[in-house]
């Protein structure tokens, strides 16, 4: 009978070490994800509306972890992942408004057992190649059979617009073996331009149509303060 091989004791420790990091780290992206959903599920109940269209998430792969560190100048080892990165555990957040963008950050980030890390407002402040989204870097509690843990979670919250263009600009730029020519370059951020107008103009139809629920006697969510 042959016998199965084993792993080098050295590299047996170390894959038993990043799969229980990720295991924790799912644990804290099931966590916010969590709070997420039971926001949206209130706003259906109490508005009759969900404000956020859909959610995406991932682990980092211990080969991506592996070589963020090296490009940060780290050895890859899970000490220093958890150490030194922000962005293992991730969920995107995609929301039909503007508004409501900024009123998920806000009744995510008020939870007690949340810590707001890090704020970027890059719908505040675009990118350069005209990329708008809302990132922030929250720390939540995870209980695990030796107590209980905080880790970070990358949050990103954006709308539908925004995304859609994030995603074809990834595609086109990310996906291709290709230098893009500054006069693509320059499409690609006019399109984003164009793109961000039709999302202000859909916030501001969809004010419109508040107000007159408002007027009418029909409840409508509170405005949220915007991120400072």
């Amino acid at each position: 009978m042959e016998r199965t091989p084993q792993w080098p004791e050295e590299m047996e420790g170390q894959v038993r070490a990043f799969v229980e990091m990720r295991c924790r780290y799912q644990a804290a992206l099931t966590e916010v994800k969590t709070k997420l959903d039971i926001l949206n599920d209130e706003f259906r109940v109490r508005y009759s509306r969900n404000p956020i269209h859909h959610m995406e998430s991932r682990v980092k792969e211990p080969s991506s972890i592996a070589g963020k560190l090296r490009r940060k100048g780290y050895e890859p080892t899970v000490e220093n992942a958890m150490k030194h990165l922000w962005d293992i555990a991730g969920v995107r957040v995609v929301c039909a408004y503007r508004d409501d963008v900024y009123a998920i950050a806000h009744l995510l980030t008020s939870q007690d057992d949340i810590r707001l890390l890090r704020t970027r407002d890059y719908i505040k402040t675009p990118k350069a190649n005209g990329y708008r989204s809302l990132h922030l870097i929250v720390e939540i509690p995870v209980f695990l059979s030796t107590g209980k843990q905080y880790l970070p979670v990358e949050v990103q919250i954006r709308t539908i617009a925004m995304d859609f263009w994030a995603s074809l600009e990834h595609r086109i730029r990310y996906k291709v073996d290709l230098e893009v020519p500054e006069d693509l370059n320059r499409e690609l951020y006019d399109a984003a331009q164009r793109i961000a107008e039709v999302d202000s103009d859909m916030q501001r139809i969809h004010d419109r149509m508040a107000a007159l629920a408002d007027k009418n006697g029909v409840d409508t969510p509170p405005r949220p303060p915007h991120m400072d």
